[in-house]
């Protein structure tokens, strides 16, 4: 006996440690198990709550998206974990969507972090709640009309031609961040009437990087952390909106261009929402649409030129449209009615969308228990649906694997199956995205310019990564060598020249 003592004795350091690892692993599942709601019969959805206090989060950062898909196909349509310091349930589906997204204030609720109430504005449709939200998004509405967004059709096209034309002078375009460029140009011009330099582009494409990283991370203000320097950013940004304002102030709606800032202020004021100041509020939400709408349409422009460049056969369809609605001349100016008469191309941006949504998920807090699949979803809980899941679940789309942009056109429409959420990529109810027409209106230009202007390829295929986190991306930026398809040697500049005149003229 004494022998076999003397034999554990060095192995009960490890026998000791796994026992009382074991022990509160038990005593955490034990833990989560007591905040359900015991006025509920229906049991909690299966799962784990991994390890104690870390819940499985260390397990989610580590596989990024593959966790949630190795989840899914073990549990099913939604499951319980553990992440970031919370009790979490992550769901898909598109009935299961539509009963937490139209249960927005009876038994869900939005609820940020921290760090994203602090960096974004106080008086914002994000952070507005019941009838306050209600007539604020009436009024940032009125920035998103059709009418408005046939304005906006000759302030995007300008600088989306000035960007093609700088990548087709190059050998190699860095695509995630040209189009992050693009997009803080375009967000400057449109949304809030920024009469950009190329300096100014890269200065506030940095600061709405360093914002969108302050957002994600822990809200310590500490220097030189990430959300401090996103607090410093934001304020800079704040300075920019506001000397936009008090520019426009001067000026009558005549006088000034049709951006998204002019017509938050000439909006009927009875849709400020009866709190804060009306100009703080047009500050506000000014703010976010810029900084929430950059990285999630950078991220699906970027997609656009991957899965082109992948489906040549996409983008002869695209151009077999283009030559039928006129606008093969890259001198005839894109008009709003023709970008939605070309019914091919928007189902090609939906098809970008659907392979890679910008959002892959989004979360709430549940505020009152429910039931979802014979599971109840706890009071105090968080419920993470998951948009990308859904989409790539879906039993309704044929070969969902292959990009096909047919499945959504009028003989198909695959996306109407199974409910208004089987294709969620904005979200739905109160909630959703407000810019997202205008999201779309710049893919739309994006794809025909492109497609009429330029030829392009992939310089390294066969290294293309996308990570995940925060929003779909290459890893390697995506290198592409954009050519012009026209032959004379400097025909951009007039032509740029034509374009603008003849818009002007229209106007």
């Amino acid at each position: 006996m004494s022998v076999l003592l003397d034999l554990l004795e060095p192995i009960k350091p490890v026998v000791g440690t796994v026992l009382l690892l074991w022990l509160l692993t038990r005593l955490w599942h034990e833990y989560i198990m007591t905040t359900k709601d015991h006025h509920c019969n229906a049991p909690l959805p299966p799962g784990s709550v991994g390890l104690p206090f870390f819940g499985e989060t260390l397990a989610f950062l580590s596989k990024g998206s593959k966790y949630y898909e190795d989840k899914f196909k073990i549990y099913g349509r939604l499951f319980m974990t553990h992440l970031l310091g919370k009790p979490t349930i992550r769901v898909r589906g598109s009935d299961n969507l539509q009963k937490i997204l139209h249960g927005e204030d009876e038994i869900v609720s939005m609820q940020y972090p921290k760090a994203i109430t602090s960096i974004l504005g106080k008086h914002t449709l994000v952070q507005a709640r019941g009838q306050n939200h209600v007539t604020l998004r009436k009024r940032v509405a009125t920035a998103f009309t059709h009418t408005a967004l046939a304005d906006y059709v000759p302030l995007l096209t300008e600088p989306i031609r000035k960007a093609i034309h700088k990548w087709c002078n190059q050998s190699r375009t860095i695509t995630y961040r040209s189009m992050q460029e693009l997009i803080c140009r375009i967000n400057g011009t449109v949304l809030c009437g920024f009469d950009y330099s190329d300096e100014d582009v890269s200065e506030i494409t940095g600061l709405i990087l360093d914002i969108d990283n302050g957002i994600l991370a822990l809200p310590i203000n500490l220097p030189g952390t990430s959300y401090t320097k996103a607090l410093k950013a934001g304020k800079l940004l704040r300075e920019k909106i506001a000397g936009s304002i008090r520019i426009k102030e001067q000026l009558s709606t005549e006088e000034d261009t049709p951006d998204a800032l002019r017509k938050l202020m000439d909006s009927d004021e009875s849709c400020f929402g009866g709190e804060g100041d009306p100009h703080q509020i047009v500050s506000d939400n000014a703010f976010d649409l810029i900084v929430l709408g950059f990285a999630t349409l950078a991220s699906a422009c970027t997609s656009a030129v991957l899965q082109l460049a992948r489906n040549p056969e996409v983008i002869q369809n695209i151009r077999e449209e283009i030559e039928s609605n006129g606008l093969s001349d890259p001198n005839v100016p894109i008009l709003h009615k023709s970008v939605v008469d070309c019914k091919y191309v928007n189902n090609v941006v939906k098809e970008v969308l659907r392979c890679s949504p910008p959002i892959p998920s989004s979360f709430r807090r549940v505020i009152k228990t429910f039931v979802l699949d014979g599971y109840q979803i706890p009071k105090g809980w968080t419920v993470l649906y998951s948009i990308r899941d859904t989409l790539k679940f879906s039993e309704h789309y044929q070969s969902e694997e292959t990009f096909d942009p047919d499945r959504f056109s009028s003989e198909r429409r695959e996306d109407k199956r199974g409910g208004r959420y089987n294709f969620p990529v904005f979200g739905g109810g109160q909630r959703a995205c407000p810019g997202q027409h205008l999201a779309v209106l710049v893919m739309r230009i994006l794809i025909i310019e492109m497609v009429r202007l330029t030829n392009w390829e992939l310089l390294e295929p066969n290294k293309v990564k996308i990570c995940s986190i925060p929003v779909p991306h290459p890893a390697d930026g995506l290198p592409v060598k954009f050519t012009r398809q026209l032959s004379d040697s400097e025909p951009q500049k007039d032509e740029n020249e034509n374009y603008a005149k003849f818009h002007k003229q229209l106007a």
